[in-house]
């Protein structure tokens, strides 16, 4: 059984994005990009980055982002969208990723606090980004969307609403 569901939107809404999270029996990890011209025309192909951490490794990010490539893949706008993944991401896997790759929309995976997104530190453990740290690094950097898939996620859905168009 799926259910399809709008996502809260992040900063601004506005008709060229809208993501709609589906939810497949106790998994709600797949999602849908409905797209008019996406930011940058200039761009042939927006890129889809999914990042993941998973300090804990009690979560089954390999099937979440199995999940959301699949339905990149098989959404209408397939051709606009290029998809690629990171695992394992510290904060500065981040920052290089988003700085070089310049993606349209983010995808972080993992899990959260009321504080921040947790990502890995150099030893493997846990590291809290507090969400206003993130907001502070995607403002200006071109990121359109972003979908948060973690505790708390509204919280920091909050603290970077103002750096991200949707």
């Amino acid at each position: 059984d799926e259910v399809m569901e709008d996502l809260p939107c992040i900063g601004s809404c506005n008709e060229r994005w809208r993501a709609h999270l589906v939810s497949t029996r106790n998994l709600r990890v797949a999602w849908s990009i409905e797209a008019g011209t996406m930011g940058n025309p200039s761009h042939s192909r927006s890129l889809v980055l999914f990042v993941s951490a998973n300090p804990t490794r009690n979560l089954d990010l390999e099937e979440e982002m199995r999940a959301v490539a699949q339905q990149v893949q098989a959404g209408v706008e397939r051709d606009k969208l290029e998809f690629r993944t990171i695992g394992a991401v510290r904060p500065q896997d981040l920052v290089q990723s988003v700085t070089v790759m310049a993606p349209r929309v983010l995808h972080f995976s993992g899990h959260g606090s009321p504080n921040g997104v947790v990502f890995r530190d150099e030893s493997g453990g846990p590291l809290e980004v507090e969400g206003d740290h993130l907001r502070t690094f995607l403002k200006g950097r071109g990121v359109e969307l972003v979908v948060l898939n973690s505790c708390y996620s509204e919280v920091q859905a909050a603290s970077i609403g103002s750096s991200v168009r949707a």
